[in-house]
C-alpha cells in the first residue's frame, strides 16, 4: 500500500470513531487537493488556446475542448467533494451500527461484524450450500 511507502503504516488503519472518521477524511482530502488542483489547471490552461482559438479548424477543435475542460471541472468536483461525502456517509452508518452492538471479546469489529448479512451470505453452510463469492 501506498501508506506504508509514505511512513503511515504506524498507526491503526480502522477508524474506530466519528472523530477519527472526520480527521481521516480531513487528512485525505488535504493529500488529494495539490495534485487534483494542479493536474486540472495545467490541463484546463493547455486548452485554452484551444477553446479561444480562431482559424481553420478551431470550430471543430472548440467542440472536442469544451468537453474536456467540463469533464475536468467535474472530476475534480466528484473527486474532492463527492467522494468524502458519500464515504463520510457510509462508513459512518457502519459505525453507528457496531456502537449499537459492541463486541463481547474486547477485539475490535471485524467485517463481519459491521456487515452480518453478507458475512452469513458468504459462509458455507448446510442452508447455504452455494455462498457468493467475493
Amino acid at each position: 500500500m501506498l501508506g506504508r511507502g509514505a511512513g503511515r503504516d504506524d498507526r491503526p488503519s480502522f477508524v474506530t470513531g466519528r472523530a477519527g472518521l472526520l480527521a481521516a477524511l480531513e487528512e485525505g482530502a488535504v493529500d488529494r487537493l495539490r495534485p487534483k488542483l494542479m493536474t486540472v489547471l495545467t490541463d484546463v490552461l493547455g486548452l485554452m488556446p484551444v477553446m479561444l482559438g480562431v482559424g481553420l479548424g478551431s470550430e471543430v477543435m472548440k467542440r472536442i475542448a469544451a468537453p474536456v475542460v467540463g469533464g475536468l471541472f467535474t472530476s475534480t468536483v466528484h473527486t474532492l467533494i463527492m467522494i468524502p461525502a458519500l464515504y463520510a456517509v457510509v462508513h459512518g452508518r457502519r459505525l453507528a451500527r457496531a456502537s449499537a452492538a459492541p463486541p463481547t471479546d474486547g477485539h475490535a469489529p471485524t467485517d463481519a461484524d459491521l456487515a452480518p448479512e453478507a458475512a452469513e451470505r458468504d459462509t458455507f453452510t448446510p442452508t447455504n450450500p452455494n455462498p457468493t463469492p467475493p
